[in-house]
């Protein structure tokens, strides 16, 4: 076992052994809730956003599954979660107090499983308002993107074609052409799975643009 936890540490981080894990200069030294957001280790650190970061984050879930979705079934809701993300869905009577002692119970299976819900984040939706989960809007025929996203697409589509990269770039704050541009793809693919025909009249007009203003399209685009 000692073998297999080394191997898999090797895996799952990349080593730093030439500095500290934590840059005061980039602000991590706020998360003073986590001391070893401070540490100096010279050991591995964890990655954002790496292959293995959706595998490590439902093991470290494994005992809050088991205890929230327990208390889902007891109260007949359906028990969603995704990364960092839980949701408590049903179908039937809205009761107001009930959902307050359910939000009770999820929270102190939160903190007997190592973790804390946070507070300003947490939503209580009734029936009939507007719901959205993981940025996308749920309704009763199905899933939408939000106004917003559509918008701001919209926005960065027409605010290139129209001033081009390089001033659209500096407007919005990105530090580069390349970041932009990789922004508005990304967008462009979340918004393709949530409605593939709204988003591929988008994706035909950014990449006519950005070949006007002579840069590479994506390999899969092209």
């Amino acid at each position: 076992m000692p073998l297999v936890s080394l191997e898999l540490s090797r895996i799952c981080t990349r080593s730093m052994p030439n500095g500290p894990v934590i840059y005061p200069d980039k602000g991590f030294k706020r998360y003073t809730a986590i001391p070893s957001y401070s540490g100096t280790s010279r050991m591995g650190v964890l990655p954002q956003g790496a292959p293995t970061s959706g595998a490590l984050a439902n093991l470290a879930a494994v005992r809050l599954d088991e205890r929230v979705a327990r208390i889902a079934r007891t109260r007949s809701l359906i028990y969603t979660r995704y990364a960092d993300d839980i949701v408590l869905s049903g179908s039937g009577r809205f009761i107001r107090g009930q959902v307050v002692d359910t939000l009770r119970e999820v929270e102190s299976a939160a903190h007997a499983s190592g973790f804390l819900l946070h507070r300003r984040k947490t939503q209580i939706v009734p029936s009939g308002a507007r719901k959205i989960v993981l940025g996308v809007l749920i309704g009763d025929t199905g899933i939408r993107i939000r106004p917003e996203m559509r918008s701001r697409i919209q926005a960065h589509i027409r605010g290139v074609d129209r001033f081009g990269l390089d001033v659209h770039a500096r407007h919005w704050g990105f530090a580069s052409v390349a970041g932009i541009v990789n922004h508005v793809w990304g967008l462009l693919w979340f918004a393709n799975d949530v409605e593939p025909e709204w988003s591929h009249e988008r994706q035909r007009a950014w990449s006519e643009i950005l070949i006007r203003q002579g840069w590479t399209l994506p390999y899969d685009l092209m």
